[in-house]
């Protein structure tokens, strides 16, 4: 009897060991784990880049005027000197036939006025100095009798200021006549010599002026390439200094993007990087850092920040060009700053912040260790380990509060 009571006794203890033993198990808290791994990480700084094209070619119109004919389409090849468009040129023409009018008649003027006068003319000029000294004479003695007979009140002021009117006009006259007959007399001075030939001159710079804009008024290519852009049409009245046309070359592309400034300072010339883009199907396209520009500047953010942005440039492999990449295409970029080939990682989010250092909580046998840690580079949602783990050992992911030092765990799916 007694025996089977110590039977019955144990047979209550066993039931008793494996019902705490599962209540247990079911009292650990699930987690999920990662282990501490080996391998490269890469350090990346991630933006959008535009493609461009080498040495596009914005034309500018350098003169006015309404359009009269377009030559060329968006998409067509053309070489140095070929005509895209053509100005209208009426008004210039006008101008040029008569300034080539005007030049002819000074022309004209000049060659007589280099004649020698012969005795005819110049008896004529000494009759007509004769003439005019009469004429001055009769006019002084008048107007020295007006002056006389306005003082005794014989006349009025106005008879008086008439007769010396007509004194300083013979008075002048006379003196004409006199540079006439001097002129005819010795020749063409030297000085007058200067002011035909300067007049001369003066109407041909103007023509010359004028021929300059009547070229300017045909629109040529500056270089041989496609035309990328066309901002004109028939008929279209243009300003000088507006944009009509771009050129380039579409095979002969890079990528220009704009990096943060608290960023480009990991950014070296040379270093490579990766281009892709899900919309035009490009993984992995393969590029390298050309160009830092030296100054920085303001951007306005997608937010409405404004951001100190700094300018580079990348040049990228000929697989991407003349293929699914075109001028003015947005890519996504991936700039490596760093390359570390064998170190231990875990990802990103098994790391947070305890007393002013990282940590994280390695499961030990069952049981939530807390760890601290120290970090090395980031590669997206990697983070390099220098110190506090092994390969291995295996991290918490995502800890949250009920997470604490020595709490019971049990990893997912086990």
């Amino acid at each position: 009897m007694k025996r089977k009571k110590l039977w019955l006794v144990l047979a209550i203890l066993g039931v008793i060991g494996i019902a705490y033993f599962a209540i247990g198990r079911n009292q650990r808290l699930e987690v999920e784990t990662f282990p501490v791994e080996k391998g490269k990480l890469e350090k990346y700084i991630e933006e959008v880049g535009i493609v461009k094209m080498e040495q596009q070619t914005t034309i500018y119109a350098s003169e006015g005027g309404k359009v009269a004919e377009i030559l060329v389409q968006v998409g067509d090849q053309v070489k140095a000197g070929d005509i895209l468009a053509k100005l209208n040129e009426k008004e210039l023409s006008i101008q040029l036939e008569g300034l080539k009018a005007e030049k002819e008649a000074a022309m004209a003027q000049y060659q007589e006025a280099l004649k020698p006068s012969d005795g005819q003319v110049v008896r004529k000029m000494q009759a007509a100095v004769k003439s005019a000294t009469v004429s001055y004479e009769e006019a002084k003695r008048a107007a020295d009798n007006s002056r006389r007979l306005y003082e005794e009140g014989a006349v009025s002021y106005e008879t008086y200021r008439s007769a010396l009117a007509n004194l300083h006009l013979q008075e002048a006259a006379l003196e004409s006549a006199k540079s006439d007959l001097e002129m005819v007399e010795k020749g063409i001075s030297t000085q007058q010599r200067k002011q035909y030939e300067a007049r001369i001159s003066q109407i041909q710079s103007q023509i010359d002026l004028l021929y300059q804009k009547k070229e300017n008024l045909i629109i040529r290519a500056p270089r041989e390439g496609m035309v990328m852009a066309k901002a004109i049409e028939t008929g279209t009245y243009i300003q000088p200094g507006m944009a009509l046309f771009e050129i380039g070359n579409r095979d002969d592309l890079y990528i220009e993007s704009d990096i943060l400034i608290r960023e480009i300072g990991e950014v070296t010339e040379g270093a490579p990087v990766v281009i892709w883009s899900d919309d035009l199907g490009i993984k992995d396209l393969k590029g390298v850092v050309r160009k830092i520009y030296p100054k920085a500047f303001s951007k306005i953010s997608d937010l409405g920040i404004e951001q100190k942005r700094v300018k580079i440039e990348i040049d990228f492999s000929e697989a991407g060009k003349g293929g699914k990449l075109k001028p003015d295409y947005e890519v996504d970029i991936r700039i490596i700053t760093q390359i570390k080939p064998e170190v231990l990682w875990i990802p990103e989010n098994a790391v947070f912040e305890y007393e002013g250092n990282h940590a994280v909580f390695v499961n030990q046998k069952g049981t939530a260790v807390l760890r601290k840690i120290e970090k090395g580079i980031e590669s997206g949602e990697r983070v390099e380990i220098v110190k506090g783990l092994q390969q291995g050992e295996e991290v918490i992911l995502s800890p949250n509060e009920k997470i604490k030092q020595g709490i019971q765990i049990q990893k997912k799916n086990e």
